[in-house]
């Protein structure tokens, strides 16, 4: 099994060296793996091929996929105490009810982490990086880990 990774990761770097071909045939991203079973997690390694036009134009096609989920997550009960917005490829939440104190944040923010990274897929789809909680004096970064 311990053989497999570098053989891997090998593979990986193989099929990405020639970078200006792969990306002048539409190929982004490179997956090398297999698939342990219905109910296992595969092993995969993804990989950008480092096409950044086509990670522009990635981004642009899918900015209003990453508004919809801004809006769906800005001030979901009505109260005011939860806003969101998109910053490039970034979720900013802001709070001032429930990030300007450090008690309150303290419990308040692992449960919307959790709640917002319950359907990470989906905003990995729509290609954001990152998750950002603010306030007038503090900022919290949580990367997303997309495939």
């Amino acid at each position: 099994m311990s053989s497999e990774i570098p053989r891997r990761e090998a593979t990986v770097r193989e099929l990405t060296r020639d970078a200006k071909t792969m990306c002048g045939l539409g190929i982004w991203y490179v997956k090398v793996g297999y698939s342990k079973g219905f109910l296992s997690s595969d092993v995969v390694k993804s990989a950008s091929v480092g096409c950044s036009d086509a990670k522009a134009a990635l981004i642009a096609d899918t900015a209003g996929a990453r508004q919809e989920i801004a809006e769906a997550v800005n001030d979901p009960d009505g109260s005011g105490f939860l806003h969101a917005r998109v910053d490039g490829t970034t979720l900013v939440v802001t709070s001032e009810h429930f990030f300007d104190n450090p008690q309150t944040r303290s419990y308040a923010l692992p449960g919307l982490a959790q709640s917002l990274l319950k359907d990470q897929q989906k905003l990995c789809k729509a290609q954001f990086t990152r998750i950002q909680f603010r306030d007038t004096q503090f900022v919290k970064n949580v990367p997303l880990q997309c495939r």
